[in-house]
């Protein structure tokens, strides 16, 4: 488990976390507080595709299961939200969504960790995808 711990971390997908107090326990944590995925230098297509899978299975799974759990607790929190919609933009409009969100993510989230939150803080999954429709400019 060492090895691959050290391995993910040259990438930068887990940090080491605070040491326990006794310094027994020596845990990780997520690098980053999310994954965007997209075209980038050299990424191949394949790669891509493959990437693209699973982070989209993994986030399907969560959201199902984020879903459920909603309905199954009786009254939803305040703030809790399940929509689909289609919006016509640019590229350029779609493009500022996606800055102007992740600037409302990061405002919300900065600095706030599970152990580094208001007492009355709960963890929310967050997801978004603003995606081409495959008819493509029409509809």
């Amino acid at each position: 488990m060492s090895y691959h711990l050290r391995a993910l971390s040259k990438w930068g997908i887990v940090v080491r976390d605070d040491a326990s107090d006794d310094g027994r326990e020596r845990p990780w944590r997520a690098g980053a507080r999310y994954l965007q995925l997209g075209r980038g230098e050299g990424a191949s297509g394949i790669s891509l595709q493959q990437a693209a899978n699973a982070v989209i299975s993994t986030m399907l799974a969560g959201m199902s299961r984020s879903v459920a759990d909603m309905l199954a607790s009786g009254p939803s929190p305040k703030g809790t939200q399940v929509s689909h919609g289609r919006l016509y933009l640019t590229d350029e409009e779609a493009a500022a969504m996606n800055q102007e969100l992740d600037e409302l993510v990061q405002r919300h989230g900065a600095g706030r960790t599970s152990r580094n939150k208001p007492d009355d803080a709960s963890p929310r999954d967050q997801y978004w995808l603003l995606l081409p429709h495959t008819s493509g400019r029409g509809r």
